[in-house]
């Protein structure tokens, strides 16, 4: 995110007709973050634009 904090292992998750929201990592059975609405859905939603955007066979052009 920035040089003093950068998040790793988060996935973006969407149920059919809701929006969409990211999560983190369980570790031992816990949440190891939790990040508040408005940050999440800000994250989320720059998260899908940038998914969005990738070629539908980006997987194959690493």
């Amino acid at each position: 995110m920035n040089e003093h904090l950068k998040l790793f292992n988060l996935a973006l998750r969407q149920r059919p007709g809701d929006r969409s929201w990211t999560v983190a990592p369980n570790a031992f059975g816990e949440r190891t973050a939790a990040l508040g609405e408005q940050f999440n859905r800000a994250i989320s939603d720059l998260a899908l634009a940038a998914f969005m955007e990738l070629p539908a066979d980006a997987s194959t052009s690493v």
